[in-house]
């Protein structure tokens, strides 16, 4: 059985909960609106077990904070807001 390993990143403008599985090549898969990285638990059994699967919360959702005033026209931007 493969088990999760939970992460925090605090990029200064959103604190992201991450879970990773596996080792090797990263596979980032990202879920949609309004939901988790949770929501990928049933694919991962047919993926490839030698990669690394990353699954982050994205910001304002699942166990994600959001800081600040976060407008729904930013999401668009989601990536560009993560980082500084």
């Amino acid at each position: 059985m493969n088990t999760d390993t939970i992460r925090k990143i605090d990029t200064g403008r959103v604190i992201l909960n991450v879970r990773e599985r596996g080792e090797g090549s990263p596979l980032v898969l990202l879920h949609g609106w309004p939901e988790s990285g949770y929501c990928w638990e049933s694919v991962l059994p047919f993926l490839d077990p030698s990669l690394r699967v990353v699954r982050p919360d994205l910001r304002g959702l699942g166990t994600a904070n959001a800081r600040g005033r976060w407008a729904t026209t930013q999401r668009r931007n989601w990536p560009g807001t993560c980082w500084p």
